[in-house]
This record gives structure tokens, sequence and C-alpha cells, in this order.
């Protein structure tokens, strides 16, 4: 954003001053506009560092100069409709795009009509036309592989589980809603116990396997509303939002049960022990893991093939996170 406001300042401001210098003051009115109006949307991003109300006035005011200049100068500025039909597809929602894109094309089609022959104008209408088409399909493609891209960004590959990024900023956010709205969350840390003997009796290859088919279980049997993450190795999270910590040590339960009855791909059989926490108020996503973390510990060191709940804290005994 920054490196477009400069560089249309850069390119506008002597386009500016040859059309003061030439008493062409339509166009010097638009192009001092124009530079004046990047050079301040460069100063407000850089300060803020926001670029969604700098994109939108950009957009608008990309299209607003171009027609004028169109109205006012005559259809001999209908090429700079051209990239600003590209610009607004960049810098705004597609539908958005979509919209003004269409409603200028029309705007300017009637002003062609009344201005020049017909097949002219049949033309121009063709080339508008199929510039929208292409703008648009082209940005519903890259936001879709964007879109794409992040979610993978957020996927553990061998499980189909969210990874450690992914579960980090679901519990930042869980946590800002339960400040904002107290809305109780339970994590559910799950860990294979003695994962690495699977690996060495089997091989990695089944050991992959066996990971695949425990977190195929793990969202078989807990609700669409249940995020699985996996954190590394043999662990993984359940984050259970809206979630009482009764309801989340009775999942917890259900799963280490179910688990302990499943036959593992190469006949394997898996206990596992898990550690659950509720989040408390004030409580950071860090300290929340902590907490579920010292839980599974404990179940660890009690024999394993285990569920130990971390004691749920008053509001007054919970530190709050710097």
């Amino acid at each position: 954003m920054l490196a477009i406001c400069a560089v249309f300042v850069v390119t506008v401001v002597p386009a500016a001053i040859f059309r003061i210098a030439t008493a062409d003051w339509v166009l010097a009115v638009i192009d001092v506009v124009w530079a004046g109006s990047m050079a301040f949307l460069f100063v407000y991003t850089f300060r803020t560092r926001r670029t969604t109300l700098p994109a939108t006035m950009m957009a608008w005011i990309f299209l607003a100069l171009t027609l004028s200049a169109i109205h006012y100068t005559g259809l001999h500025q209908v090429n700079w409709l051209y990239p600003v039909i590209l610009a607004m597809f960049f810098l705004l929602d597609v539908k958005q795009a979509l919209l003004l894109s269409v409603l200028s094309v029309c705007w300017v089609i009637a002003q062609a009509y009344s201005e020049q022959p017909l097949e002219e104008t049949t033309n121009l209408a063709k080339s508008l036309t199929t510039t929208i088409v292409l703008a648009s399909a082209f940005s519903l493609f890259s936001r879709m592989e964007q879109s794409r891209l992040q979610h993978l960004a957020g996927v553990d590959a061998l499980t189909g589980a969210g990874n450690r990024r992914a579960k980090i900023d679901k519990l930042q956010s869980l946590v800002s809603l339960y400040f904002r709205c107290h809305v109780n969350a339970c994590i559910l840390k799950v860990d294979i116990d003695q994962f690495s003997q699977v690996n060495d009796k089997h091989g990695r290859v089944l050991g992959d396997q066996v990971l695949f088919s425990l977190a195929q279980i793990i969202r078989n049997n807990t609700r669409p509303t249940d995020t699985l993450y996996r954190s590394g190795g043999a662990e993984f999270f359940v984050v259970a939002e809206n979630t009482a910590l009764g309801d989340a040590t009775s999942l917890a339960v259900k799963l280490r049960e179910i688990i302990g009855c499943t036959v593992f791909p190469g006949g394997t059989h898996l206990t596992v022990s898990i550690g659950v926490a509720k989040l408390a108020k004030l409580e950071g996503s860090q300290d929340w893991i902590n907490r579920a973390e010292r839980a599974l510990t404990k179940a660890k060191a009690k024999g394993r093939n285990r569920v130990e709940v971390a004691a749920e804290l008053n509001d007054d005994q919970v530190q709050p996170s710097s």
C-alpha cells in the first residue's frame, strides 16, 4: 500500500506541474487532487499501519477522478478506466469491485453512445466487459488460492489436525473471548503412552499411520465445535469451546476408553494419558497450556492410561498475564 501511494505521488506530481504549465486546468485539478490524496493515504498508512480503509479510499479516489476526467475532457481519457478496474479488484472485495465496475462501464457506455458511432461504442463495451470478466475471475482465483494456502499453513500435514501455530491462534482468541464474554473453554492434552515403542517395533511408516488413525478417532468422537491440534510427536490438543470442566472431563474419559479399545494399524493397541484444564479469567494462553501439561504429567506419573484434571481456578487465584 505504501509503495502504491509513493509511486502515484512521484508519477502524478510531474504530470500536474505539466498541466498547470500548459493551462490544462481541469486535468491539473484532477492530478493535484490525485497526488494530494495519495500523499495523505501514504502518511495515514505509515502512521496507523492499517490498510483496509486506505485501500477502500484509494479505489474510490481512482474511480471518481477517472470518471471526472472522462466527463469533463472527453472519451479520450477512457483508457484510464482499464487499469482502474484492475485496481478495484485488487483493492476491494470482489462483490464491491464488480458492482462499481459494472456501474462505471454502464455510465461510460451511455456517454459514448451519444458521442461516437455505434460500432465504436460496441467495441468499447466489449473491451471493458472483457476486462471486468477477466479481472473478476483472476481475483476470485487468487483469493481462493490465498485462502487455501492460509488453511494449509495451519494444518499438520500428517494427521490433518491443526498445527502448533493454529493452536496458539485459537487459544489466544478464546482467551480474548473469555475476557469479553466469559465463555467457558477447556483444553485436553492427549499423549500416546510409550509411543516410541511403536516406532521402534513397527517402524515410522506404521507409526505415522497410527497417528493418522488416532486423529480420525478423536475427530469422530468430538463435537463439530471442538477442534483438534497436533503439537508435535504423539501429543494432541482438543480445544472444547463453550464447555464446562465436568463435560470436558467426561469427554476425556470417553476418548481414553475408545482409544484403549481400538485396534490400530499393524494390530497395535494403544493407551493415552490426558490432562484437562479449564480456562480461568485473566489467565493467558501459555498459563492455560501449562496447567493442562502439569495435569498430563501427573497422569503419566500415576501409571499412564489415566485422565487427570487441573484444579479449577477462581478469578482471584490468577495473576494477569503480561
